[in-house]
């Protein structure tokens, strides 16, 4: 099964990635957790410790900063590199 993390706080913009993945998901070949801020990102990665996220598809600018700032986060830098 592949994990897709969705990072994203408009609804609109959430209901197209659950459409566009659904048979996916549906057919369980996917996990598609979505979060509607960079923080709750971050705390979802935190818990996650077997089936981390193959890709993260992130809004840039998540309330209340951007992902891009929280790349400096350990958390982070222990997922990507």
């Amino acid at each position: 099964m592949t994990n897709v993390m969705i990072a994203e706080d408009e609804a609109d913009a959430s209901s197209l990635y659950r459409q566009q993945f659904r048979k996916d998901v549906r057919n369980v070949a996917m996990n598609l957790p979505i979060v509607m801020s960079g923080l709750e990102a971050l705390k979802m990665l935190e818990k996650i410790n077997r089936e981390r996220p193959l890709i993260i598809l992130s809004d840039i600018n998540l309330p209340p900063d951007s992902v891009f700032i929280k790349i400096e986060n350990e958390t982070i830098k222990n997922i990507c590199c």
